[in-house]
């Protein structure tokens, strides 16, 4: 150790020997800080929060041709059984069905967790969502936190016909399956369409049969078709639940529907009397956000993606557009912002960091009574920021808002190291013929106590960052965010910190 603080302290004679080498020294140290963080800053993934390592997959389906139990067990799932094991070849694992009729699940239970990035390519590649068929496959734990989806794509289409607006929307779904540029594309509303029959009144007929309006027909209708709705029926004993029904066969056709009479007066009407029948196709869902229709295609990435990469394959599924979809006059689409939660989420952090600098600032200021003095710890905050990017760049990690809570927790660890450096050269100086001197005998002596404080923090942390024990992966870009941050501030605040007093003779 001892050898270690002389040549810690030759190193820094060296530095602080001439103003112009402390000020090449502070000028390459902020070209290097900038240099890291406009290289790394962009090339890490962003999230709201890291999701729990997790050993199993689940993969929600949905057939727009049957909706019932008893269907997609008979004439799904032997189908979607042989796929999902010809998907899963070589790879250990349980599957079980959980089969609801509107969406349903194949939940994957794997023997070993490494196991499930590997997985959920495959079966993105194996399940691809178009036409009736609808599949979401993701990792699934169930006690993860319900996050919301963040997509790598996400565009709106506009114009007056849905039914043109859903075919649209099938057709980029298309364009994008067959350029495997992303793991798995969705559209809403579904884009497979129902059959519809249009009861549009008959105005004229309705003015000849007083009592009869458009909407009592169409209740007179809407009760035939679906039954009346139920009431209890008691002989004193029991209690039972009625409800009057057509039977199915009387009322399958539009034929039948049209012809059904209604009573007026002493005789019976044909429906189709008073409205005239027209079947066409129409969306089969109806999608809404805040009360609005909406038309959306979301594409999502096998993996987390960084903004860069992300942009880059906007731009790639713009121009697929562009080369192989003509929309009709009148029809347009907009890219959306994906990631609007995210961005929100780390604004307020941001915030919430800039309000604690500001409260340490100003907590110094009263402790050195000083405005200067508070500004030169205040450079370690900065140089704690790069080291949480590098970090979080070399260790593959994101940036979320566990690694965003770690850089606020550094904000407050990494001034002590300048706090205790400052104060016992300000109370030391006297005790030295000049400042240089001071700083070099104040900064050795502090060398050893700062380093061994900085390496029980990083050792404390070494668990979390390093994902041990169940659960911890959540907390890893926290820990790996105090840990790096630590690193390189210590180091560079032993060197950067002595460099800006130098230029301040301090004569108490």
């Amino acid at each position: 150790m001892n050898a270690t603080v002389r040549g810690y302290r030759r190193v820094l004679r060296f530095i602080m020997s001439r103003r112009s080498i402390a000020g090449l020294f502070l000028l390459g140290t902020l070209a290097a800080m900038v240099l890291a963080v406009v290289t790394c800053f962009p090339k890490i993934p962003k999230e709201i929060m890291s999701k729990p390592q997790s050993d199993r997959v689940v993969l929600f389906f949905r057939h727009n041709d049957y909706q019932t139990s008893v269907d997609i067990i008979e004439k799904i799932m032997p189908e979607l059984r042989e796929r999902t094991a010809s998907a899963l070849s070589g790879l250990q694992y349980r599957s079980f069905a959980n089969i609801s009729g509107r969406m349903n699940q194949i939940l994957i239970d794997f023997d070993d967790s490494e196991q499930v990035g590997e997985a959920l390519g495959r079966l993105e590649r194996a399940f691809v969502s178009e036409g009736l068929w609808y599949f979401n496959i993701q990792a699934w734990d169930p006690a993860a936190l319900p996050l919301p989806q963040v997509y790598a794509l996400q565009l709106s289409v506009y114009g007056p016909d849905s039914t043109q607006k859903v075919a649209i929307l099938d057709d980029m779904q298309r364009v994008l399956n067959e350029s495997k540029l992303y793991g798995r594309v969705n559209v809403r509303p579904s884009p497979a369409m129902t059959r519809e029959l249009v009861l549009s009144p008959r105005n004229e007929a309705l003015r000849g049969f007083q009592g009869l309006t458009s909407a009592t027909l169409s209740t007179l209708a809407k009760r035939a078709l679906g039954g009346t709705a139920s009431m209890s029926v008691s002989d004193g004993t029991y209690e039972v639940d009625v409800v009057a029904r057509y039977p199915d066969a009387e009322l399958d056709s539009r034929d039948k529907l049209a012809n059904f009479l209604v009573p007026w007066k002493t005789s019976y009407v044909p429906l189709k009397h008073f409205f005239d029948f027209e079947e066409r196709s129409g969306v089969s869902q109806i999608y809404s956000e805040n009360g609005e229709l909406a038309f959306r295609l979301y594409a999502s990435s096998s993996a987390e993606i960084t903004d860069a990469a992300r942009a880059q394959k906007e731009r790639e599924a713009m121009a697929l557009f562009s080369e192989k979809l003509a929309l009709p006059p009148g029809y347009s689409f907009t890219l959306d912002n994906p990631r609007v939660e995210i961005d929100e989420s780390i604004k307020s952090l941001f915030v919430a960091m800039g309000i604690s600098v500001v409260l340490i600032y100003l907590l110094l200021c009263f402790q050195f009574n000083s405005l200067w003095i508070p500004l030169v710890i205040l450079v370690t905050i900065p140089l704690g920021f790069v080291g949480v990017v590098i970090s979080l760049y070399v260790f593959k990690s994101t940036l979320n808002l566990n690694s965003l809570l770690g850089t606020i927790l550094l904000g407050g660890i990494v001034v002590n190291n300048a706090i205790i450096m400052i104060d016992f050269y300000l109370n030391a100086r006297k005790d030295y013929p000049d400042h240089r001197s001071a700083l070099e005998a104040t900064a050795g002596l502090r060398f050893q106590p700062i380093l061994i404080t900085t390496l029980t923090t990083i050792i404390g942390m070494l668990p979390i960052a390093i994902n041990l024990g169940s659960g911890s992966s959540i907390l890893q870009p926290l820990g790996i965010a105090v840990s790096g941050g630590l690193i390189v501030s210590t180091f560079l605040t032993l060197f950067a910190v002595p460099a800006i007093l130098s230029f301040w003779k301090y004569n108490p």
